[in-house]
């Protein structure tokens, strides 16, 4: 999986697509703002549990894909595996 600072990036990406606040983030996901802040910026850990609510609440499907495969095809999570 790639460093958790391209992680955030992907998460912080998908939430300003979808016009979310972090405070609204957090209250989907079950969190507080300041650790989707802290995930976002790559600051922190998480749990993989974690990741499961941010992209229930993101709307966002897991599709494993290689890195590199050149498709630049697949959903934006894709991009962190």
């Amino acid at each position: 999986m790639r460093a958790r600072s391209e992680l955030g990036v992907v998460l912080r990406r998908a939430r300003k697509d979808r016009g979310l606040t972090q405070s609204q983030l957090g209250r989907l996901a079950g969190m507080k703002p300041h650790r989707i802040s802290m995930i976002e910026t790559g600051n922190s850990d998480m749990k993989i549990s974690t990741l499961f609510s941010l992209l229930s609440a993101l709307d966002l499907d897991v599709q494993v894909l290689s890195r590199g495969d050149g498709s630049g095809k697949g959903s934006k999570i894709a991009d962190i595996f």
